[in-house]
C-alpha cells in the first residue's frame, strides 16, 4: 500500500521540477519548518506574539527574501539559464 504525500510537500517538489530550480525545495523546507515551530508553540501554549511571529511573520520574510534573491540573480548563472 503506498502513502500519499500531503499536497503542501507536493507543490514545491512540482515547481522545482517544472521551472527545474532547486530552491524551490529549499523554500518548501523553511516554510514547513515554521509552520511546524508555529504549531510546536502553540501546542505548548507559548505567547501568541512569538507563535505569530514564527507562524506568520518569519515565513513571509522568507519567501520575501526568496523573491529578491531570483529577482536580482545574474542572468548569466546556471540556474537562471536553466529556466525554459
Amino acid at each position: 500500500m503506498s502513502r500519499s504525500v500531503p499536497a503542501a510537500r507536493r507543490l514545491p517538489q512540482a515547481l522545482a521540477v517544472v521551472w527545474k530550480l532547486l530552491f524551490f525545495n529549499g523554500l518548501g523546507a523553511a516554510l514547513m519548518l515554521c509552520g511546524v515551530a508555529g504549531l510546536v508553540l502553540a501546542a505548548t501554549g507559548s505567547a501568541v506574539s512569538a507563535i505569530d511571529l514564527v507562524g506568520g511573520v518569519l515565513p513571509g520574510a522568507i519567501l520575501l527574501g526568496f523573491g529578491l534573491w531570483g529577482a536580482t540573480r545574474s542572468a548569466d548563472s546556471p540556474v537562471a539559464r536553466s529556466v525554459p
